[in-house]
């Protein structure tokens, strides 16, 4: 005798067929002989009848199909795609189940059908029954009298004349399915555990309150973390403070980010000629070995940050973190332009210029003494004259740079960040602050040199 296995059973077939609720179970079964040996590629005789109430139930509706083995021994046909026997397979009322599937098979294709199997269908019809949601009617609850709860018939008529459920416009009751937030808020309620008062505008403490509402308070909270100097991470992990300097909110910190805002690494560990002729974004790292008083590339990085070119800036990857970006040109004039009107010009060389004013105070020798008066990095080299005061709390300080005509430059003596502006197609806009000046000064430098970067976003955003 022969035998088959059904194995898989039951996902409705949402085909283009049907412009309605899809009308068909895909089903499949192993096919095997007596000795466990597949039958590949062989015509073999199906056929289906949907029972209604048991096992044993009357069949509402039958069906023929005729699939063709695969090489595994696998047939697969669509219940309700067959040579319709009896019935209609659209015309069965699914909610009026349960509903069994009886599968008989013919191994030779025929209609001798010598194997049998019956199995409950749960979860696909009720797919199908899903149609019928669309025209469900919604009626009036009816309360009726009831001994065994003590429920009186007088009970039940105090009941529905305090509600007035034949009535609802002159109850208040919302006659209409489709509701707004004004029609909920318009019913109050009794106060209980259950409140949603005032959700527009919340004042009690078990009050519901809406998105926007909540929306709102985020953003009020945002502004006061970023005002008291919120720490803010970029893609590797690092942690930044941040300062509030007018409108705009900046890193107090040179980037060391090594990977752009979706994971992409950054090029790096370039020779000098590969830096000079890159055209995607790289960062560099100022050599240790240069630097007295700097033991390694991490000690450099903690202290610097990294080096840049203006590619890496313009990737759509992203340098900074979500919601932070490079400054742009603009960005930096306002800035400046902010520090100028608290009284620091930014003309001629004046110790009191807005360059000092942003310098961080760690300088060789700073007249002040206490932490500004330190050799230990980071800090700016001595000069007698200019001396960073930090107004602001911008604490900018010299990373130096990475030239294509000089390698590495000045590190201690001058910090340069790059703008997200290009001036041309090969150069792009840059700030500058030196030990020896007191201003912040503008330049276009060429897009492959290496400077440092500050994020920056307007407060609010």
């Amino acid at each position: 005798m022969k035998r088959f296995l059904l194995f898989l059973a039951g996902f409705i077939v949402a085909g283009a067929l049907w412009a309605q609720v899809p009308q068909g179970i895909s089903h499949q079964a192993v096919m095997r002989n007596a000795q466990g040996e597949l039958l590949a590629d062989q015509s073999i005789g199906i056929q289906v009848s949907i029972l209604q109430g048991t096992m044993q139930g009357l069949a509402v509706y039958v069906e023929r199909h005729e699939p063709v083995s695969n090489a595994n021994g696998l047939i697969t046909y669509v219940i309700g795609q067959g040579d319709v026997l009896e019935g209609s397979f659209a015309g069965i009322n699914w909610a009026d189940g349960p509903y069994f599937l009886r599968t008989e098979a013919d191994p030779g294709g025929g209609t001798n059908y010598t194997i049998e199997g019956v199995t409950e269908l749960l979860a696909v019809p009720y797919a199908l029954h899903a149609q019928t949601a669309a025209t469900y009617d919604e009626v009036d609850p009816l309360f009726q009298e009831s001994p065994a709860a003590g429920i009186t018939g007088d009970d039940v008529d105090n009941w529905n004349e305090a509600h007035d459920w034949g009535n609802h416009a002159d109850a208040g009751y919302l006659t209409e399915e489709t509701q707004s937030l004004a029609d909920v808020l318009a019913q109050g309620n009794d106060g209980s555990m259950h409140q949603v008062r005032n959700i527009a505008d919340p004042t009690d403490p078990m009050d519901a309150a809406t998105k926007a509402y909540v929306d709102l308070l985020l953003d009020r909270l945002e502004a006061l973390e970023l005002e008291s100097g919120i720490i803010v991470a970029d893609a590797d992990g690092n942690t930044y403070g941040t300062i509030t300097i007018g409108n705009q909110v900046w890193m107090r910190e040179n980037l060391r980010v090594s990977q752009y805002r979706n994971g992409d690494p950054i090029l790096t560990d370039l020779s000098d000629e590969d830096w000079e002729n890159a055209s995607e974004g790289a960062y560099a790292v100022y050599p240790h070995e240069s630097v007295d008083g700097i033991n390694s590339s991490e000690e450099m990085v903690a202290a610097y940050g990294k080096l840049y070119n203006w590619h890496a800036v313009d990737d759509a990857r992203g340098l900074c973190p979500a919601g932070w970006s490079v400054a742009s040109d603009d960005d930096w004039t306002q800035l400046v332009d902010y520090v100028v009107a608290q009284g620091f010009p930014n003309e001629g060389d004046n110790p009191n210029g807005a360059g000092n004013a942003l310098k961080s105070c760690r300088q060789v020798g700073h007249p002040e003494g206490g932490d500004c008066d330190t050799s230990e990095h980071p800090r700016w080299r001595f000069n007698d004259t200019h001396h960073g005061f930090d107004a602001f709390g911008f604490s900018a300080l010299p990373g130096g740079s990475r030239l294509t005509d000089v390698s590495y430059y000045h590190i201690g003596y001058l910090g340069y960040w790059w703008s997200s502006s290009e001036s041309s197609s090969a150069f792009a806009w840059r700030r500058g602050m030196r030990s020896l000046h007191g201003y912040v000064y503008r330049g276009e430098y060429s897009k492959r040199d290496g400077f440092s970067v500050r994020c920056f976003r307007e407060l609010g955003n």
